[in-house]
């Protein structure tokens, strides 16, 4: 489903029943938030913020503040300066990160020698020196003793610029960016009644075209996913096969980018041990990768959980009609590896070991896939031992005191 049917869909949405179709019922929700959030600090001179070039904190601030003063101009400029500021310095934080990762796997230890697991921290040290040197170059000056905490992490993450700036554009007259910034919040949030009741209103308005449902923080995956979803019911194999195939690609980049911004710095609130700061800090960082797979779900107005395995459904059977009949074993036995029950598929596999061109080899999962599926697995085991043991500890303790 593509982004230009959102409005078919929230309209089709049971909980929206209770709406008419009566425009002059509809009422434009000017204020987004039930107590519109009020910075603690407001930089004192918004124009030399944006003159000098200030952080994506502090756009979203002068922003939040040109809002409460209904200064629609300045809070249009300021929130979509932000969001591009934040999308740029996540971008460089991550892909210094993945670098300097690749860096360290790929280093030497200083002793060939391992006592007491010293390789791993031999390995931080070399990747945090070169992380410091990748910032300090491709960040702005502004950035560079910067640390984004989490609040801020989420304001972004959650989308919620874009709950202010449909109404900033609105005023301003641009209809368009409204839409679009309705359409984003939704992506993420389907149930937002307030962008719901905004985008409902806006559809009603005669300059009003479904072009304008636009999702601003699309993953550049879905493109190409859609696009194969097309060739595929137009029966177009072999463009099928490559726009899902760049689709993995491109899924897997991202993913990897979004996992990497996950390792920012953690306030932990308390000074534990070493070994406890370690282990508090990287649960974070896995909490929120565990995220990302569901960032990754947004695909056009919709989440699909499944989206990744989904990739091989596709890919199985338009390899078969192109004659690749080893990438069409290949993916079946890759979409079973998540599915090990779906009778399609099983039944595929049968009639694909009775072929009389297929080998032995053949029958494989696919690496990318392999890699994926024992992460996701682990990951997730790994949480639900820390979520129930952890929990456990401290109810007994509770218990006892």
């Amino acid at each position: 489903m593509i982004i230009r049917e959102i409005l078919l869909v929230l309209l089709a949405r049971s909980t929206l029943g209770h709406l008419t179709t009566n425009r002059l019922d509809y009422v434009i929700n000017e204020v987004f938030l039930s107590v519109p959030e009020k910075p603690d600090e407001v930089p004192n001179h918004p124009e030399q913020v944006k003159t000098d070039g200030g952080t994506f904190v502090e756009y979203y601030l002068v922003g939040n503040n040109a809002y409460l003063h209904n200064d629609w101009l300045g809070c249009a400029y300021f929130f979509e300066k932000a969001v591009q500021e934040f999308r740029d310095y996540s971008g460089v934080v991550a892909n210094c990160r993945i670098n300097c990762e690749y860096e360290r796997q790929n280093g030497e230890p200083l002793f060939p020698e391992n006592p007491e697991n010293i390789h791993f921290f031999d390995g931080i040290m070399r990747k945090t020196l070169c992380l410091k040197k990748c910032l300090f170059r491709d960040l702005a000056k502004a950035y560079r003793f910067f640390e984004v905490d989490d609040a801020f992490r989420e304001i972004f993450h959650s989308r919620k610029p874009y709950e202010y700036l449909q109404l900033c554009h609105f005023k301003n007259g641009d209809l368009q960016k409204a839409v679009s910034a309705a359409a984003t919040v939704l992506a993420m949030h389907p149930e937002h009644k307030l962008s719901v009741g905004n985008l409902k209103y806006y559809s009603t308005l005669e300059e009003f075209r479904p072009e304008f449902l636009k999702d601003e923080e699309k993953k550049r995956f879905v493109d190409s996913y859609l696009k194969g979803m097309d060739f595929y019911r137009e029966s177009k194999w072999q463009n099928c096969i490559d726009e899902f195939e760049k689709s993995l690609m491109t899924f897997d980049q991202e993913e990897n980018i979004c996992r990497a911004f996950c390792e920012g710095s953690f306030n932990q609130g308390w000074h534990p041990d070493f070994t406890t700061s370690t282990a508090n800090h990287f649960t974070y960082c896995l909490r929120c990768k565990r995220n990302c797979t569901k960032d990754m779900s947004i695909v056009g107005t919709q989440k699909y959980p499944d989206v990744f395995p989904s990739h091989y459904e596709y890919l199985q059977f338009s390899y078969f009609n192109v004659g690749n009949l080893e990438q069409a074993i290949k993916c079946t036995m890759t979409y079973l590896l998540f599915f090990p029950e779906n009778e399609v598929m099983l039944e595929n596999l049968e009639f694909y070991k009775n072929h009389p061109e297929a080998k032995e080899e053949f029958f494989a999962v696919r690496k990318e896939a392999l890699e994926y599926y024992q992460r996701s697995r682990y990951e997730k085991t790994l949480l639900q031992f820390i979520n129930e043991e952890f929990t456990k500890f401290f109810e007994k303790q509770k218990a006892n005191s």
